[in-house]
């Protein structure tokens, strides 16, 4: 397979995956959707801030959108896998700077990646199972835009047209709920009603459900993502380029590192690979970290798996 090609595809892939809804793929769709399970929406709290807790509850956002040509495929099963290959196209950032693009490893996350496709039976290609579908996958950090302080002179971007928020609003819940949002926010610039109350289109559409207040949560604030891209192995055999589906995690970044959360965001994906979805689902991962967070080891577990006991060290004599 042509590695120059991969890669020039690699960088198309995530300039497409943030366009608002105006400028979004118009080859995806979606249809029908998997029905997640309503046990992962419990609403939590925590007195004690998510920087500081042993074991924060992250609500991770979800949403795969296939096109027309993913959703002729079947999807697969342990009983008839789809094999594939992967590539990684590395850390990206949205809005503004972030310094946390040394701290996820390429590879450990390749891993979790194949280990997350294989529990919804994607299986690796190789001599004997020729791959059908190639993947791609990028993590990074997606930031709103600070506004200019007079005091301080600090920000001062412009969010022409809301791009910022609407581009991180097809990232959270997909390229039709970033329509719907900036149907919203198009009305309330022609209404000019009071913001924040009855009459206002926006507000009315964030408070419309319980998924749209979690999901507009993250898109007016900075949050961290993993996307999976998959397309036609044999459209890129031939240097074309056939999208089938793609996979879209995020989750708010407020007191947790983007380390801590690609496995939660990864592992939240599992049952929602190369399945149609007609709306983003919130699924609540635990991340279980040592007493010393910037260095503890991570692990995802169970909402239903009481965490472990941190065992208290002696005091030296």
């Amino acid at each position: 397979m042509d590695r120059t090609w991969i890669k020039l595809v690699s960088l198309t892939i995530i300039a497409g995956c943030f366009q608002p809804a105006h400028a979004a793929d118009p080859a995806l769709s979606t249809t029908a959707a998997p029905k997640p399970s309503n046990k992962s929406s419990a609403w939590v709290f925590s007195i004690l801030p998510k920087a500081f807790q042993k074991h924060p509850l992250l609500a991770i956002s979800v949403i795969t959108e296939m096109t027309d040509e993913g959703r002729k495929l079947k999807p697969p099963s342990p009983e008839n896998p789809i094999y594939y290959y992967v590539f990684s196209s590395g850390y990206h950032e949205e809005g503004a700077g972030s310094a946390t693009e040394g701290n996820v490893s390429a590879e450990n996350l390749k891993k979790q990646v194949q280990a997350a496709l294989a529990a919804n039976g994607y299986l690796q290609g190789d001599k004997e199972h020729p791959a059908t579908q190639v993947l791609f996958f990028f993590w990074g950090v997606h930031n709103k835009l600070p506004k200019y302080d007079p005091e301080t002179g600090d920000g001062g971007f412009d969010d022409v047209g809301h791009q910022n928020l609407l581009s991180r609003a097809a990232l959270v819940g997909g390229a039709a709920f970033a329509k719907e949002l900036s149907k919203a926010l198009s009305e309330q610039s022609l209404t000019g009603g009071p913001a924040g109350s009855f009459f206002d289109p926006v507000y009315r559409f964030a408070n419309r459900d319980d998924l749209t207040r979690n999901l507009m949560e993250q898109v007016l604030d900075d949050c961290y993502y993993v996307v999976i891209s998959a397309y036609d192995g044999a459209a890129i055999a031939h240097k074309e380029r056939k999208l089938l589906w793609r996979t879209k995690m995020s989750t708010p970044a407020q007191g947790v590192s983007l380390v801590e959360t690609t496995p939660a965001l990864v592992a939240s994906g599992e049952s929602f690979f190369g399945r149609d979805m007609t709306a983003a689902a919130i699924v609540d991962k635990r991340i279980s970290r040592s007493s010393k967070v910037e260095t503890g080891e991570l692990k995802v577990i169970s909402l239903d798996e009481k965490p472990a006991e941190q065992k208290t060290p002696q005091a030296a004599k």
